[in-house]
């Protein structure tokens, strides 16, 4: 079972995905994110197909952390129910997951 895991999160506007990935990074519970422009998102909500543009984030982390992450995000999100999903990672460089942990042992 892997320990490295992406977590992929949508925003409304640029500015909050940089606020809430600025605050994950800096909480030491992320070692990085990527932040992706402007996305279309068709979804239904309340009945209703809606469409709207918003911004994606990719977000670096370990499994023991991903808790902390999505908790965080919850906290700051504007969203009543915003997607956070994370993905663990089948296969990685040693070197890459060794530099990602550093990031986030650094907060204990």
């Amino acid at each position: 079972m892997s320990e490295l895991v992406f977590g992929y999160v949508t925003f409304s506007s640029e500015r909050e995905a940089t606020k809430i990935g600025r605050a994950i990074i800096e909480e030491n519970i992320a070692a990085c994110v990527n932040l992706i422009g402007k996305i279309k998102s068709m979804y239904k909500w309340k009945d209703e197909i809606e469409s709207d543009e918003e911004y994606a984030m990719i977000v670096k982390t370990t499994k023991s952390n991903k808790e902390d992450v999505k908790n965080n995000i919850l906290n700051l999100h504007s969203y009543d129910t915003p997607c956070i999903v994370f993905f663990e990672s089948e296969s990685y460089s040693e070197g890459f997951y060794n530099w990602i942990k550093k990031m986030v042992e650094s907060r204990k």
